[in-house]
């Protein structure tokens, strides 16, 4: 996808073919992403029709002018603007979302894949003894692996710096207290 300013396109290439199609302008385009991102943004079942309704708008624009050269393809999505935003995978066409029919890959432009490397490239390197430790956290003070003297009754986050930033995203989440890592014991 490139959006303009007065005319977008779409291309479908594979090999041995390649298609064009004119989209509306980058304002239309973008006001329709717009609306579908802020219906998706919102709780579903707040507001069912209403994201349905959006994701459609904004299909019909995008996906319809080439859906007739779809095949049951794997679709690499380079999307330009406010397209990046939007998780072409729940966008409908036909009646079914593209998902369904289709393994869709969301891909940067070139442009950002380059300022995405050049980026990679200014940090420094990590240390060659970096270690990775996924561990069986304690995150409870009731936990049974604490000998019996040393149990406390249950606090839903420690006291101290740790648990003021454990408290505060957790709040963010709604989020009452931590458990283990799943199956994080096992070795």
């Amino acid at each position: 996808y490139m959006l303009g300013e007065e005319r977008s396109f779409v291309w479908l290439v594979r090999r041995g073919s390649f298609v064009c199609r004119v989209l509306p302008s980058r304002k239309v385009i973008e006001a329709l992403t717009k609306d579908a991102h802020d219906a998706l943004s919102k709780a579903p079942e707040r507001d069912r029709g209403g994201l349905d309704e959006a994701l459609a708008k904004l299909s019909r624009t995008v996906l319809r002018p080439v859906a007739g050269e779809l095949r049951h393809d794997r679709l690499l999505v380079i999307a330009d603007g406010g397209l990046q935003s939007i998780p072409f995978a729940v966008l409908p066409l036909g009646g079914r979302r593209l998902v369904e029919d289709h393994e869709v890959v969301m891909l940067p432009s070139a442009s950002i894949l380059a300022a995405l490397r050049a980026e990679v490239a200014k940090r420094p390197h990590p240390p060659q003894k970096a270690v990775l430790v996924f561990a069986d956290a304690v995150f409870r003070s009731d936990d049974e692996r604490f000998p019996p003297a040393l149990r406390r009754p249950a606090a839903p986050f420690p006291a101290g710096p740790l648990g003021d930033v454990a408290r505060s995203a957790a709040r963010d989440l709604g989020v009452r207290g931590f458990d283990p890592l799943p199956h994080s014991r096992i070795v």
